[in-house]
């Protein structure tokens, strides 16, 4: 009985883990925001394939059920700025991120939803939407007490089909859109 009593004292200290690392685990509501750089393309049916690289943003928000696992919903855009139009990839997805460590490291996203796409010059001229879908890779990096920094390469898929003009009539079919985006997101915690 005491042998077991003393082996047990002994081996705690290595089931613990240290209060200050468990206020530092993924926990409760978070918000990000992002913003950073990437190279879109479109393609549609009667077209042929564009592609340009432009300024992405991104907030998402959400609930953390475990420490490997946090979930929400994410809006990103990319936009890419010439003198007379403006193509803006949109895409609002339903995300979950697993995480291999409780705090920090590497994580990997995939997000469904919602995928959208407007030009404009001055006011807009093409929209469409449709479904949509994003895989993400990135790692999460402690830049103090309060703030979490997420350098992340993300791809960005959307099947708009059908693009049309602002009195419903369409202007292309078959449109896709795909989006490679490198960023930064800050997390306060």
């Amino acid at each position: 009985m005491t042998h077991r009593l003393a082996v047990s004292v002994l081996l705690l200290p290595s089931f613990a883990v240290p209060l200050d690392a468990q206020a530092r685990d993924r926990h409760g509501f978070w918000l990000s925001v992002g913003a950073g750089g990437g190279s879109a393309r479109v393609s549609c049916d009667s077209c042929r394939i564009r592609s340009w690289r432009g300024l992405d943003f991104a907030v998402a928000l959400g609930a953390t059920p475990n420490p490997h696992v946090r979930v929400g919903v994410d809006w990103r855009y990319s936009a890419r700025y010439v003198s007379d139009t403006v193509p803006l990839l949109q895409a609002y997805n339903a995300v979950a991120s697993y995480y291999p460590r409780r705090h920090g490291g590497p994580f990997v996203e995939g997000g469904l939803g919602l995928a959208r796409y407007s030009s404009s010059a001055h006011t807009i001229l093409n929209l469409g939407q449709g479904f949509g879908t994003s895989v993400s890779v990135g790692w999460e990096v402690e830049a103090g007490q309060h703030l979490l920094l997420k350098p992340q390469v993300s791809y960005v898929y959307g099947a708009v089909v059908t693009l049309c003009a602002p009195h419903g009539a369409p202007v292309a079919t078959g449109w896709k859109q795909r989006l490679i985006s490198f960023e930064v997101r800050l997390l306060p915690r």
